[in-house]
């Protein structure tokens, strides 16, 4: 009995870092959540809530102005990413097995909302070339890792999984002030991503330029 409680509190704290993670990223980007919701039905043990996070659209929008869509894609892929990598750093375990992630797609193939399902679609709406798509993501997915090396987004994820472990439900803007006292920036005139300093300005402000139209 004392087994099963541990392993049910050990998966409860894997759960509300993963969304932690989640909330944290589009928190990172300035995209609105609805709320987390902490509570196991048959496909998910947790979720974060949005109106929508449809970025293979945003990528076509993108595309058929003229821009390459990547900004949407990175974004999509770090948000998508942030829970694995997140629950991965909360556990100390080895990053290895994610390495290759985004190239088993074909172990979750079957579920659409399944995190690394919707890499792969978003990996498959900026890059029509699988290698190519692929080397895009292993790059971002070291984006994540990096922005969680930030001390301050770090701290976020810990003191919103803290809380979202003794809550069913997590309401967003709620979740969002978690996150905003404990990163302690003035994102009043930016989004959070430009604030963690030049390098993630840069990254994202190339991915703007105009395609070449043939």
């Amino acid at each position: 009995m004392a087994n099963i409680k541990m392993a049910r509190q050990q998966q409860l704290r894997r759960t509300a870092y993963h969304e932690a993670g989640h909330a944290v990223m589009m928190w990172f980007f300035a995209l609105d959540i609805e709320c987390i919701d902490m509570r196991r039905t048959a496909t998910n043990y947790g979720a974060v809530e949005t109106e929508s996070l449809d970025i293979e659209n945003w990528i076509r929008e993108s595309q058929a102005s003229g821009q390459s869509g990547k900004f949407h894609a990175a974004r999509g892929i770090m948000i998508f990413l942030a829970g694995l990598c997140a629950e991965n750093r909360a556990h100390e375990n080895s990053p290895a097995w994610l390495q290759n992630a985004v190239e088993e797609y074909s172990q979750c193939r079957h579920d659409e909302t399944h995190d690394l399902s919707r890499v792969w679609g978003i990996m498959a709406a900026c890059h029509p070339d699988r290698k190519q798509g692929i080397r895009f993501a292993r790059v971002v997915k070291k984006w994540v890792d990096e922005a969680f090396t930030i001390p301050e987004l770090w701290a976020a994820v810990e003191s919103l999984a803290k809380i979202a472990m003794k809550a069913d439900v997590l309401d967003g803007p709620h979740a969002f002030q978690i996150i905003q006292q404990a990163v302690g920036w003035n994102t009043s005139r930016n989004a959070p991503y430009v604030c963690a300093g030049p390098r993630w300005k840069r990254r994202f402000q190339r991915f703007a330029v105009t395609t070449k139209k043939t």
